[in-house]
């Protein structure tokens, strides 16, 4: 179930993701679960290819089958400056998964106060 873009982000492929995306790919599209490319990106901190994919129209605001979008990601995962770079482009930290909680919430479960301090 996942899109080739998908694979190839997850796998940290810059060049491959570059022309995928150069070549029409849908940057947008989400696999079986609901995920994007964007939403693997900030789950293993890949900074340079959040910025590649957010440079081709990525939608900060995509939530999976869970709810969860990218700045709940970063939050979980302790991705302190792939939040920094989401929040900059716009993603909304109001945002609530299917569970009710908020990007805050899950830095707050992880203990994370360098995050919290920045989704307050």
């Amino acid at each position: 179930g996942f899109t080739p873009l998908v694979m190839a982000t997850y796998s940290d492929q810059y060049e491959v993701t570059k022309y995928f995306l150069e070549s029409g790919a849908d940057v947008n599209a989400k696999d079986g679960a609901g995920n994007t490319a964007l939403m693997g990106v900030c789950f293993k901190g890949y900074l340079e290819m959040l910025k590649l994919l957010l440079a081709h129209g990525a939608d900060v605001d995509a939530q999976n089958n869970t709810g969860a979008t990218a700045l709940i990601y970063a939050a979980t995962f302790g991705q302190v400056g792939i939040a920094k770079t989401l929040l900059e482009a716009g993603a909304d930290k109001k945002i609530k998964d299917n569970r009710g909680s908020q990007a805050i919430d899950h830095a707050i479960h992880q203990g994370n106060a360098e995050l919290i301090g920045l989704l307050k």
